[in-house]
């Protein structure tokens, strides 16, 4: 028979026949309770006290990952401190020094532990202290950047907005295209050929400021090429040994040059012109075009001149003496013309 607190009986001692409160911590002998004797959950958390399980009465490694729930919670308001490494979802540390910072003013530093600005990546150090824009600071000691890459027939882009248009500015590369394009006020305003070529949506304004940009000299327009020019009156035929003509033109302002000779053109009485000027010039004088001297004479007796109609595509020739100058005139239709003109376009 066997009692602790209790009137004897004949049985096996159970849990029921010991007092509650006779058996203390202080009546237990070190190492006298193993955990062969003990059942198997036989201790529940209801049995132990409050904070009666203390980290003096856990033996070191004792508590291994068998012995944890795998939806335990774990919280704590001081330090978690880790020498290996640490691993959960979404995070897998293999570092073997400090990677990644995050201070008590919810700043982030990669590769640095004093972050000036929101997040900071550190490479190296420039020698800056005070960066202008906090947000993202990117540091490196020599060269450095950010790298934004994308399928080989799309586009990465930096995009500038606002609670109006998420997107009402952009700097972006199309890698399809090979270009780089500047949006500005939603639309594109500037882009850079995959040939470094760079073309402007609306004109360059030279030299008025920018709170001066649709001054009358804002550059809209240049263009070079080229052009075929053909007698409209004075010839008949069509028999032409060359015909070439070029041009650049600057705004409104055509400069243009021409070489035309004819084999076998018969001249008539009608005055001499020559059309298929690229452009048709303005019609108001004085931007007909300004009479330029012929550098090139078809008569014997001196120059000529020309000018080009107003409103039109044609080069009309005049005496010195402001007469017409008639295609039967000329001491020969065959000969080589070299024209060097300007005018302003309509």
């Amino acid at each position: 028979m066997s009692y602790i607190g209790k009137q004897p009986r004949k049985a096996a001692l159970t849990a029921s026949d010991i007092e509650d409160g006779i058996i203390t911590a202080a009546k237990i002998e070190d190492g006298a309770v193993v955990a062969a004797e003990i059942a198997s959950n036989a201790v529940t958390t209801a049995k132990i006290n409050a904070d009666a399980v203390t980290a003096a009465k856990i033996a070191d490694d004792a508590v291994g990952t068998d012995q944890i729930a795998g939806d335990a919670a774990i919280s704590t308001s001081g330090a978690i401190t880790t020498t290996g490494a640490f691993t959960s979802i979404g995070i897998d540390d293999n570092s073997d020094a400090v990677a990644m910072t995050i201070t008590d003013a919810e700043k982030i530093g990669i590769g640095e532990t004093a972050p000036l600005g929101k997040l900071h990546v550190k490479s190296g150090d420039s020698g800056v202290s005070s960066p202008d824009i906090t947000e993202l600071v990117v540091e490196t000691a020599s060269n450095g950047g950010i790298s934004l890459l994308g399928a080989t027939d799309g586009q990465v882009e930096i995009a500038f907005g606002d609670s109006g248009d998420a997107n009402i500015g952009r700097i972006a590369y199309n890698n399809n295209g090979n270009y780089l394009a500047t949006v500005v006020n939603a639309a594109e305003a500037m882009r850079i050929h995959s040939n470094s070529v760079v073309s402007f949506d609306d004109g360059i304004a030279l030299g008025v400021g920018a709170g001066n940009n649709t001054a009358s000299n804002v550059l809209d327009d240049y263009e070079e090429g080229t052009f075929t020019p053909v007698f409209a009156t004075g010839t008949s035929g069509s028999n032409y040994v060359s015909q070439a003509g070029r041009y650049t033109k600057i705004g409104d302002q055509c400069l243009f040059q021409i070489q035309l000779r004819g084999n076998g053109l018969s001249a008539t009485t009608a005055q001499l012109q020559i059309g298929g000027l690229p452009f048709v010039s303005k019609n108001a004088a004085p931007y007909g075009g300004a009479s330029l001297n012929f550098n090139y004479g078809f008569k014997n007796d001196g120059d000529i001149t020309f000018h080009i109609a107003s409103n039109s595509q044609l080069i009309i020739f005049y005496e010195n003496s402001g007469s017409n100058f008639l295609g039967n005139e000329a001491n020969n239709i065959n000969n080589e013309i070299i024209l060097h003109g300007q005018y302003i376009t309509a």
